[in-house]
């Protein structure tokens, strides 16, 4: 989705007040990768509303399972 002026601005205004009270060096994609933090896109808050709502009614993958198939994609074992 293309940015819009406000976001661009918003994001200026960020990236500003983030290098002036910093007392690192700050790189533009640290400031980026920070940003997208802490301001999801439409696209990730609609996932997680998703996500959100099928907890609430009990369905998808409990965190259990998740993590089975996660473990036994990436060949890590079991650890506990």
């Amino acid at each position: 989705m293309p940015a819009t002026e406000e976001e661009i601005r918003q994001f200026a205004v960020f990236a500003a007040d983030r290098l002036r009270h910093s007392h690192n060096a700050t790189s533009l994609e640290e400031l980026v990768e920070e940003w997208r933090s802490s301001h999801p896109s439409a696209d990730d808050a609609a996932a997680i509303r998703a996500s959100l709502h099928d907890a609430r009614r009990h369905e998808g993958r409990s965190l259990a399972e998740f993590i089975g198939e996660f473990r036994e994609r990436h060949r890590l074992g079991d650890t506990g």
